[in-house]
């Protein structure tokens, strides 16, 4: 990675973080003015979505603001309750979690089905510990939701919500475009910090991958680009961390919170699944370097589908949990998915016989790139396993392609692991060749195949067989040991050579079909 590349990476980092607060600005600027309040004035307790309504709507600073009236969601006797609800406020507007009031229940006798009790919990998701219980004829928030506030208001600000107000005085009087001066104030601090988080980062896993190139593992991961895009993608991860983990202290609008918030995630889902990709590239690389080292060659042609199965894994993993992210109703896509996949499998039965034979080709492993195979009538060179079909090199020089799902169901004949390949032949001899000349003969056949350096010694049979109609056959049944079809040609020519030979220096002769004809006189 050069340093203009980098440059650039900054740059983009910049004018995207730029861009999306500015946006974001422009948002809140636009923002409408929110209605006056009339007769929500008034304190209802009555079911969980009046309790919470009254939680919320005494808190909201544009309308009649009045956090006194906001606690009387706490039950009475609570120490510090307005201060808590002012915290439980701001925690939901720290994780942009925004609640929508038109879905809370208003029957005042509400029970949770799961746990059988009249309490409503906000959200199950990001707060299970905050929940309304009823008490009396009323709802306020539990005693173990007042517990967990100053816990949970630590966690969302860290550093507390005026330290920003504090450092320039009358901080929160100046506003422009709905923002306060100390909130362009932190929005700075946050890009410096988010900037700073990038640089350290990158030369941190810079210095890493110096040190991993320096150790046994270059052997193994030797692809620095590869190495320098990982550690891109994770620095970028660790700025949206800083990002989400800063941006509360800015106390923005929910609506905005929310909004930028969810988008964070989203874009961080994002990096995830390509970071996935990049592991994905690296274990690949990996296992490349082991199957080298292997005889089989159907490991070659199985990685670049374990490849493609990882990403489809990791993409569609990204792609429901961004889907979740948005609020789209994930259970009824995968619903109607899953029917639309029923449709299509029994639309396309082909295509899955073939993906599954594929499978059972992998894992039974009947054959290997390279071996030269019968499948029923047909032979040939394996060339290529595919998810779809096999790719066969036939003695004519042509190519044979058979889907996987039928020649997962076929007899697969594998030549290419014969040990020794069988000749068998006869030689017919003339009808006039003497008993003793015949035997010479078989005997020098059975030293010719001992004293051949490809055959097998301790198996041949050389016998005088058969007296068919025009010649006296001898049988000769060898085994060559040889690893090509082409060096068992060589051999089978080597030994019929030596046995011509044989038959000119015994005196014998071969012979050839005939027919005699006696004529008969009248």
């Amino acid at each position: 990675m050069t340093l203009k590349s980098r440059s650039t990476n900054n740059v983009s980092i910049a004018i995207f973080l730029m861009a999306y607060f500015g946006l974001s600005i422009a948002v809140l600027a636009q923002q409408p003015a929110p209605p006056e309040a009339t007769t929500e004035d008034t304190v209802n307790l009555s079911s969980p979505y009046h309790a919470i309504k009254t939680h919320l709507w005494f808190l909201q600073p544009d309308y009649r603001y009045d956090a006194v009236k906001s606690a009387e969601a706490f039950p009475e006797g609570i120490p510090d309750r307005v201060t808590k609800a002012i915290q439980l406020k701001q925690i939901f507007d720290g994780k942009g979690l925004y609640i929508a009031l038109s879905q809370l229940p208003r029957n005042p006798d509400y029970v949770d089905t799961l746990a059988n009790e009249n309490i409503f919990v906000l959200s199950s998701k990001e707060l299970p510990s905050v929940y309304l219980e009823k008490i009396g004829d009323n709802w306020y928030y539990s005693q173990e939701t007042i517990e967990r506030i100053p816990k949970l208001h630590r966690q969302v600000y860290p550093f507390g919500t005026d330290w920003l107000i504090g450092i320039i005085p009358q901080a929160d009087h100046y506003q422009f475009l709905g923002l306060k001066l100390w909130q362009y104030i932190g929005i700075l601090i946050l890009f410096a910090l988010t900037w700073f988080t990038h640089q350290f980062t990158s030369w941190g896993f810079r210095l890493l991958i110096k040190q991993i190139v320096k150790t046994r593992l270059k052997r193994i991961i030797i692809d620095k680009d590869l190495i320098y895009k990982i550690a891109q993608l994770a620095s970028y991860i660790l700025m949206i961390w800083v990002v989400m983990r800063l941006f509360p202290i800015l106390q923005l609008s929910i609506d905005l919170s929310s909004s930028v918030i969810i988008g964070l995630k989203v874009l961080r889902t994002i990096l995830l699944v390509f970071l996935g990709f990049r592991f994905v590239d690296m274990l690949l690389l990996i296992l490349d370097r082991v199957t080298e080292k292997t005889e089989n060659t159907l490991d070659e042609q199985i990685l670049p589908i374990v490849k493609q199965t990882l990403r489809i894994l990791f993409a569609t993993v990204g792609i429901i949990y961004s889907l979740n992210l948005l609020s789209v109703n994930v259970t009824a896509l995968i619903a109607g998915i899953s029917i639309g996949g029923l449709a299509l499998a029994l639309a396309a039965q082909d295509t899955v016989k073939n993906l599954i034979g594929s499978v059972m080709i992998f894992i039974d492993r009947p054959f290997q790139i390279g071996d030269f195979v019968k499948l029923g009538s047909d032979y040939g060179t394996i060339e290529e396993v595919g998810f779809r079909s096999t790719r066969i090199r036939t003695p004519e020089n042509s190519l044979l392609t058979i889907p996987n799902g039928n020649l997962a169901n076929m007899v697969v004949d594998n030549l290419g692991l014969r040990v020794y390949r069988r000749f068998y032949t006869n030689f017919g001899l003339t009808y006039g060749t003497p008993p003793e000349k015949i035997n010479a003969f078989v005997e020098g056949i059975a030293k010719i195949i001992k004293e051949h350096p490809k055959t097998r010694k301790d198996y041949f049979e050389v016998h005088f067989n058969n007296m068919s109609a025009s010649s006296l056959d001898v049988l000769m049944v060898a085994y060559f040991e040889v690893p090509s079809w082409t060096e068992e040609l060589r051999a089978r020519h080597e030994l019929l050579i030596a046995v011509l030979e044989l038959a000119k220096n015994i005196g014998v002769d071969f012979a050839f079909p005939s027919t005699s004809v006696y004529m008969e006189k009248q």
